[in-house]
Formats: C-alpha cells, structure tokens, sequence
C-alpha cells in the first residue's frame, strides 16, 4: 500500500502533497507513505523520504517519524483539535512519557491518492476486513508526525494496552474479577464457535502493579508472548520490576483513580458532569510502548504513551458505557456468577 508525495517546509510547519509546481520543486523532499497500521479513528503510514543527496538533508523533526491521519468518522474530532487536548486536557502527564508529535499540512490531493489506494486494497483483499469503507478525512487538513515506535536493527518494541490499573468504582464488592477482566470474560462467552486467546496471551491489568512479584511476572510473560518477544532470557523478571519502577503505570492508575472516583453507574443517576470521567476513559484505552535498545528491559527504556484521543461525552457512547457496566454487574460477570459459569483463574481478585 504504497502512495508517492513530496514533503516541503512552509513557514513554520511541514507540507505533504501529492503533486508541487516546478518552483516548489528544489525545495521538496519525494516520499512514499507506506501503509503501517489502522484502528477505528486512525490509519498510520510508514514515512520514506528519499533525500537528495546534494541538494537536501532529512529533516529532524520528520526522521524517524510515522504519519498519523484521521478517518472520516462522526465522533473524531480534527486533528489540530486533538494536539490542543493533549496540550491541555493531560497537561498532567510529563512529555518524556509521551509519544513525541508534530502537526503537519496534509494536501487534499495526497488525501485523495490514498483513498484510492485503501479502495483498490480493500478490491485486492490487502486490507483488514473489519476496516472496509473507512477512509481518510478530505476536510481534515491536517496529520500528525509521530515518533516511529516499531522496532528496528537489534531493538526491541512492546506494545500494550494497559486498560483499567484499577477496579471500577460500580463493581460489586464481592467482585472476583476486575473491571478489564469481567468484560473479557463476557466478550469471551460471546464469541462464535467459541474461540479463545491462546493460552499465556492473557493476563489481568491488576498484576501489573501487583506487590507480588510473582504475578507482575506472570503478566509480563504474556505481554512478551503476545509481542512475541518471549525468546529474550529473563525478560518476565525484567519487565516485571519495570513495571512498578519506571513511575509511568503508577502515574496512569492513580490519575484514573483521580478522575473517575464514582463510576459512571453514579456519575450518571446525579446528573453530574462527565469531563473528568471520559478523561479517565481515555486512559483505559491508551496505548503503551516499551522500546528497548540494548535487548534488555531496564532504566535506559523508553516507555511512551500514544492514542490519548479524548473520549466525547456522546449520548451514544454514554449509553454504551452504562449498558456495559449494568450488564456486568447484572450478569454476574463481576462476580463470576454468570450463566454457564467458567471458573475465573486469571484476574488478581480470583486470586484473593
């Protein structure tokens, strides 16, 4: 999935175009965008410049970086609006622990050219299924530079979601399974044919910070199998002490604490506003990186955190996160009480 432009310098920002006149011709920069990943709201493209040797030198800002752009959904807000939250809204999070970005002019032409490309993938079948019909928004001007986190040469990258550190406030206290863990158990009894995630890919986000050693282990295992990093020799036990040493996932669970003290159950039935709450949601669903450099995971990490999109206060999505919390209390997925019962064996409070 390959789409060919020219990267240019314009005042203080950087251009991608497709197509330049002849005078902007000597101070351009060719590129491809190769396809790298997408999600619901995001498509991010590999960025390939080819520097002319004699006449221009990568640029720092954009070596090593990916380009992110936003799908044309309803719920995505523009992406100049989504630098503005990250400046703003988690202000809390120190910027060392932040996937570095930088906001870029994106041509309507290269836009274009690259939904022409997901159509003819998605005719070829070279694009996920589940991603068929989405493209790229034509009145979202705009992209973000992002560092590029995948691994190269001998490093290694891990990548996670850290989801809920802690137990939802609506929770039963009788609860054996966290927050996290309910609903995979719910979304596991669902599933056709009865398909599970293999075995050693699981693990419970309690156990990441769990005073056990043992168990942050167990769950670091899983994170390296999932990667499929777990050939590295005493990678579970290094990982497993960087969790709780390296600050970054205290830092999210006590901010997730902060901002969701009462749940939405409580939130919702006082009438009271839902700000700080889609905050905390947001960073149940953001994405971890760990890059390690030297094949070992120690102080000399990178940890960064990527997809820190704010979650809208959207009816639809209110009523979404009500229905899942009354459906798992209700069901006894909390509890471990539900129909045709599977006896929990991985949360941290099963354990309890």
């Amino acid at each position: 999935m390959l789409v060919s432009g020219y990267l240019l310098k314009e005042s203080s920002y950087y251009r991608i175009a497709k197509t330049i006149s002849d005078d902007e011709l000597n101070h351009s920069i060719p590129l491809v965008l190769d396809y790298l990943a997408e999600g619901n709201a995001n498509i991010v493209y590999k960025i390939v410049l080819f520097g002319l040797a004699a006449k221009c030198a990568i640029p720092p800002e954009v070596e090593g970086t990916v380009l992110r752009l936003s799908k044309q959904k309803n719920f995505v807000t523009s992406t100049q609006q989504r630098v503005l939250e990250l400046r703003d809204t988690f202000s809390f999070i120190p910027k060392d622990y932040l996937v570095q970005q930088t906001l870029v002019r994106v041509d309507r032409n290269i836009v274009e050219a690259i939904n022409q490309n997901l159509n003819l993938n998605e005719r070829s079948g070279h694009r996920p299924r589940s991603r068929y019909g989405d493209l790229v928004n034509l009145e979202d001007n705009h992209g973000l530079l992002m560092t590029d986190m995948t691994a190269t040469g001998t490093g290694t990258v891990l990548e996670l979601k850290p989801k809920w550190l802690s137990q939802s406030p609506n929770a039963p206290v009788n609860a054996v399974r966290c927050r996290t863990c309910a609903l995979r158990a719910q979304r596991q009894a669902t599933k056709k044919g009865g398909q599970k995630t293999p075995e050693g890919n699981v693990y419970c986000p309690l156990a990441l910070l769990s005073d056990d050693v043992d168990v942050r282990r167990f769950a670091a295992a899983a994170v390296l199998k999932t990667n499929r990093c777990d050939w590295i020799s005493d990678g579970a036990s290094q990982l497993a002490n960087l969790f709780v040493t390296s600050g970054l996932l205290g830092l999210l669970r006590n901010h997730q604490i902060r901002l969701d003290a009462e749940g939405i159950l409580e939130l919702q039935s006082n009438k009271t506003d839902l700000s700080d709450f889609c905050i905390a949601m947001t960073l149940r669903d953001c994405t971890l990186f760990i890059r390690s450099r030297n094949g070992r995971f120690d102080s000399s990490c990178e940890m960064q955190l990527a997809d820190l999109d704010l979650k809208a206060a959207h009816p639809d999505k209110v009523d979404k996160w009500i229905d899942t919390e009354r459906s798992l209390i209700n069901q006894g997925w909390y509890t471990n009480d539900e129909t045709e019962r599977q006896a929990e064996t991985i949360c941290v409070l099963s354990r309890n």
